[in-house]
């Protein structure tokens, strides 16, 4: 698989792809603290419970252990961050860079480090110069798709979402991951958190809360009615509007409902509720 992978043939975890927490899981514990055998009772405990096995003595020990039972569960990665309270980062979305603007300055204020994602300071996280964005090498894909440093091959960078954009899945894993490593690189001497605003993070959001446990994310809440009258006045057709602003809506709706720890839909000036929630003093 690795030979096929180095290829480009396929696309898997340690190519290129990186690890990402479940989603939904039904029984978690650390293997670095549960002896072999714990480890085996707690597994045939909750097999045991489910109905698949009789295994009492083993149903015994998972009983004297119920946090370790996470079915049902709403992220249950989140579990696995050691101080939700001191994330190691924020990713800030809105549907319009215009409404991030005010969320972003009161942050800075509060001693967040914050910068706007763009093409250019992508380039520079990277370690390129700025003016080298436009000059990355593509790559083709074996299923035809293509794949390159993200100023290049997603060009609808202002806003978008997951509907709206014309990358594969694969691309978008990619894609958030490089995101996520390039924040990571430029974290590493601050005592407070890191917050990166864009309207594109939203598309990219679900990728990097599986990531990193520590993440958090703020959404600028935005009237749907408003998106579309921001839209429609640069030009971009009344009804691409109206679709974009409703799926922008339910995609953070979505988001919010998955993470409840993690992501938090806030009022464009509710800074004193967001530098709570991401951990400013």
């Amino acid at each position: 698989l690795y030979k096929r992978a180095e290829k480009g043939e396929i696309k898997m975890t340690g190519d290129r792809h990186p690890y990402e927490y479940p989603s939904e899981v039904e029984l978690t514990f650390n293997t670095d603290n549960t002896s072999v055998e714990t480890a085996v009772d707690l597994i045939l405990g909750y097999l045991t419970k489910e109905g698949y096995l009789d295994e009492q003595d083993s149903l015994k020990v998972l009983d004297a252990n119920p946090h370790v039972v996470t079915a049902g569960v709403a992220d249950p990665a989140a579990s696995h961050c050691a101080d939700l309270a001191k994330p190691t980062a924020v990713f800030v979305a809105g549907a319009l860079e215009s409404s991030l603007t005010a969320l972003r300055a009161s942050l800075d204020t509060l001693g967040a480090t914050t910068f706007a994602f763009t093409p250019a300071t992508l380039a520079e996280a990277e370690g390129k110069r700025a003016g080298e964005a436009e000059a990355v090498t593509a790559r083709v894909n074996a299923d035809g798709s293509l794949s390159a440093d993200l100023p290049a091959f997603d060009t609808a960078f202002a806003t978008g979402t997951p509907g709206t954009s014309a990358l594969n899945v694969d691309d978008m894993v990619e894609a958030a991951w490089w995101l996520y490593e390039s924040i990571r690189d430029s974290d590493g001497e601050s005592e407070q958190p890191v917050a990166v605003t864009s309207p594109r993070l939203i598309m990219y959001a679900p990728s990097l809360l599986r990531f990193d446990p520590c993440l958090k994310m703020l959404i600028v809440d935005t009237p749907e009615a408003d998106i579309v009258a921001a839209l429609t006045a640069e030009g971009v057709d009344a009804a691409a509007a109206a679709s974009y602003a409703a799926e922008y809506t339910q995609v953070a709706a979505s988001l919010a409902a998955k993470h409840p720890e993690r992501v938090k839909i806030v009022d464009a000036t509710s800074s004193v509720q967001a530098a709570a929630f991401v951990g400013l003093e």
